[in-house]
């Protein structure tokens, strides 16, 4: 007669037992594939089935749980043979649904592009990195020139260092806090069809409402 054992809970002395009655035991259908037929048949049984847990709320993990799950993944590594099974099974998936990718859409926002600016760079200097970002040597020459015919102090690479605007995570390329005064140096990359690119007229933007009382000049490197 068979009972239902639903709900029965073994003691630790039992389930050690069980581990150990089985351990070393190869499962008898290891490394035999299933049929197509098989496979078919049950692609098509569990057609329309809802999951038993769909819409079910569940708590956060603990982080003792979290601390248990990263632990138990620690020191594995795949082996060649289950690289290319994935590698494959992906190209397959791929090649039967072709718009799959297409249906996926990731937006950036700048809200959450200055974010990751901001972050990028709290980084950096929390690990005592260096945050100095690449500059054009002849761009200074060329503010060096403005100063002395202008009479001003303006702040760049060579000069004190291009200045952060934190709030925002850029670097101005040179700025005079004195005369009110932010000039952008443009090399070719930042226009496309002889047109100042999107993202730099966007950042020129977000700076200009941070600073509504400077003036903004952008300069056309050759």
């Amino acid at each position: 007669m068979i009972t239902n054992k639903k709900g029965i809970k073994h003691s630790q002395e039992r389930i050690e037992n069980m581990k150990a009655s089985l351990k070393g035991r190869v499962v008898w259908n290891k490394g035999i594939p299933r049929a197509e037929e098989t496979k078919r048949k049950i692609s098509e049984a569990n057609r329309g089935n809802v999951p038993w847990d769909k819409g079910i709320k569940r708590e956060p993990f603990s982080e003792e749980t979290k601390r248990k799950m990263s632990n138990s993944h620690k020191g594995k590594t795949l082996s060649e043979e289950t690289k290319k099974k994935i590698s494959k099974s992906r190209l397959e998936f791929h090649r039967k649904n072709p718009n799959f990718a297409k249906k996926i859409t990731y937006v950036r926002t700048e809200e959450i592009k200055k974010r990751s600016r901001v972050a990028r760079i709290a980084e950096i200097k929390r690990k005592k990195g260096i945050c100095i970002p690449n500059y054009n040597s002849k761009a200074c020459i060329l503010f060096e020139q403005i100063n002395k015919e202008n009479n001003w102090n303006l702040q760049h690479a060579e000069n004190g260092g291009e200045y952060q605007i934190k709030e925002l995570g850029y670097f101005v390329d040179a700025i005079d806090f004195k005369n009110k005064i932010i000039i952008e140096y443009d090399e070719k990359h930042h226009f496309k069809n002889g047109k100042l690119k999107k993202e730099d007229i966007v950042r020129q933007k977000e700076i200009e409402k941070l600073y509504p009382n400077f003036e903004f000049i952008r300069v056309r490197g050759k």
